[in-house]
C-alpha cells in the first residue's frame, strides 16, 4: 500500500474541516436574540391569525419540514376537524438557540358535527397550552405534535392544533 501524498492529505483534511464547519453553522447565523424572537412572534401570530380567520390551508406552510415530508397538504386539510377559533393570546416565548416554547391561550368552539357516528359540539371555551417551534435555515416552524391528554376532546387526535 502506497502512503498518501501530501496533496491528498491536505485535501482530505480540508474536506473534513469544511464538512465540520457546514454542520456547525447556527440556525440564525447573523440574527440577534431580539431579532429571532421578533421573527418567532411574527410567525406565531401569522399562524393563529390565519386560524381565527379560517385560513387553515395556509397554516400547513408554517409547520416543520419533517412533518410536511410525511404528511401532504391534501391529507392535512382532509383530516382537520371543524374547530372555530375565536381569539388567541400569545404569552412570553422562551428561546434556547433554535428551540422555542410559546405559551398560547385560545378561545374556540366546535360547532355541531358528527365524528365516528356521534354528534358532538363544544360551546365556546378557553384553553392554554405550550407550543414548540423550531428554527431552521433562519426561520421558525411550528412543531407538529399530538396532545393525547385533552380530557374534553378525548377522540380528537389533532387537538391542540
Amino acid at each position: 500500500m502506497k502512503p498518501m501524498g501530501l496533496t491528498r492529505q491536505l485535501f482530505l483534511c480540508g474536506f473534513i474541516l469544511f464538512m465540520a464547519c457546514m454542520f456547525a453553522v447556527p440556525a440564525f447565523p447573523s440574527d440577534t436574540a431580539e431579532q429571532r424572537k421578533e421573527r418567532l412572534l411574527q410567525r406565531v401570530n401569522t399562524y393563529w391569525n390565519d386560524r381565527v380567520h379560517g385560513k387553515i390551508g395556509q397554516n400547513y406552510d408554517l409547520y416543520d419540514p419533517f412533518f410536511k415530508m410525511r404528511v401532504k397538504r391534501i391529507i392535512y386539510e382532509a383530516n382537520l376537524i371543524d374547530i372555530k377559533f375565536i381569539s388567541y393570546k400569545i404569552g412570553d416565548a422562551k428561546l434556547t438557540e433554535n428551540i422555542a416554547k410559546v405559551p398560547v391561550e385560545v378561545e374556540f368552539e366546535i360547532p355541531e358535527t358528527v365524528i365516528a357516528g356521534k354528534r358532538i359540539s363544544i360551546p365556546p371555551r378557553k384553553d392554554k397550552w405550550e407550543e414548540d417551534w423550531i428554527g431552521i435555515d433562519g426561520d421558525w416552524f411550528k412543531v407538529y405534535k399530538v396532545n393525547v391528554n385533552s380530557t374534553y376532546i378525548p377522540f380528537f387526535p389533532s387537538f391542540p392544533p
